[in-house]
């Protein structure tokens, strides 16, 4: 019954973001900026109901978590599946059971990167990075599964890769990984700060490290990776998730949108910000759009070619669709989160006639 009550609940609330958002978000006539308005149109193509965790592409192929809980004993598998066969229904290539629940898979080269936290109760509480060669994508290969050096409980749920290194980052913890050799990782240095550091986003971009901590960007310099640091700047960002492409950072905070320039690191200015219907938690950007993870409300897209003035194309308005995303040109392949399913959407976008 309470789940029910929190069904309907959750509806109208999804529903009344809608209303509000088509009274209060500018016309397309007033977003044009002397090119033609594009409107995109998203549907959904298919979907496993199967509880997905999260999503990675490199675009050949789609890998996904699938299953585990926190509280039972299941395992979870990791899956590969051809979007060069079906990018709508990509079929299953290959699958490998995973200790731990699968929080993050990093697509690199010919290696998966996958991080996996333990279950409640677990008589080795440690967060493990398993590292999969995916050479042959219908049997993928564990390495080896390296326990990350941590307090007992401590969960990372973020990892880059970087000029053969590995930045994972967790509750009050970043810690770097020599990966050279995928098959013998070696640990090269560790930084302890308050508590969320890493936990809302991180991004590498040559001497900097950016990591969400606590809903504030942090500023790490890692250019001796044995001895990183915080670098104290007069900024703080609020944000979820970091998306860094060529000096910008995308990056999504709960109310929506905002883009900033990390060219001068010491000195970032914002550029924009762009509102959201809804609770915007995760951010992938490809091909000059930005697809917003935006809570109960879906998914929210933006054009964002000229990052000062980011405009809102469209949006895929359904509960729980999803928190994790990977995009592949028209694409947009998205893990529900745990209990949800995988889902893959395809958007077109609609370029309206001229006399």
């Amino acid at each position: 019954m309470l789940e029910r009550i929190l069904v309907i609940t959750l509806g109208l609330i999804a529903l009344v973001a809608m209303v509000l958002w088509s009274i209060f978000q500018p016309s397309k006539s007033d977003l044009r900026t002397g090119r033609l308005i594009t409107t995109i149109f998203v549907r959904e193509r298919h979907s496993v109901d199967v509880s997905t965790t999260v999503v990675d592409t490199d675009e050949e192929y789609v890998y996904a978590g699938f299953g585990g809980d926190m509280r039972l004993g299941n395992q979870s598998e990791l899956y590969v599946m051809d979007i060069t066969q079906s990018a709508t229904e990509p079929p299953m290539l290959g699958r490998l059971p995973l200790d731990g629940i699968i929080v993050r898979i990093k697509a690199h080269e010919n290696t998966l990167y996958v991080l996996a936290i333990p279950r409640i109760n677990e008589a080795s509480p440690k967060t493990l990075l398993h590292i999969i060669n995916i050479t042959d994508p219908t049997a993928p290969q564990m390495l080896t599964s390296f326990p990350l050096n941590a307090e007992p409980n401590e969960k990372f749920n973020r990892i880059e890769i970087y000029n053969d290194t590995a930045y994972i980052s967790g509750r009050d913890n970043l810690q770097i990984i020599d990966v050279t050799d995928p098959a013998n990782p070696q640990s090269l240095g560790r930084i302890v700060g308050e508590a969320g550091i890493g936990q809302n986003g991180l991004a590498i971009d040559d001497n900097y490290a950016y990591v969400g901590t606590g809903g504030l960007i942090r500023l790490v310099d890692i250019t001796e990776p044995t001895a990183p640091y915080f670098i104290e700047t007069e900024h703080d960002f609020n944000t979820r998730d970091i998306v860094l492409q060529d000096g910008i950072a995308y990056t999504v905070n709960g109310d929506g949108l905002e883009i900033i320039d990390l060219n001068d690191p010491l000195n970032p200015q914002v550029l924009s910000f762009a509102d959201t219907p809804g609770d915007a938690w995760e951010i992938k950007v490809s091909n000059g759009y930005a697809y917003v993870s935006d809570g109960t409300f879906g998914l929210t897209i933006f054009d964002v070619r000229d990052p000062a003035n980011p405009s809102w194309e469209g949006y895929f308005a359904k509960q729980f669709l999803g928190v994790n995303l990977a995009v592949v040109d028209q694409y947009i392949y998205a893990a529900g989160g745990a209990n949800y399913p995988f889902r893959v959407f395809e958007f077109s976008r609609w370029e309206p006639a001229t006399e």
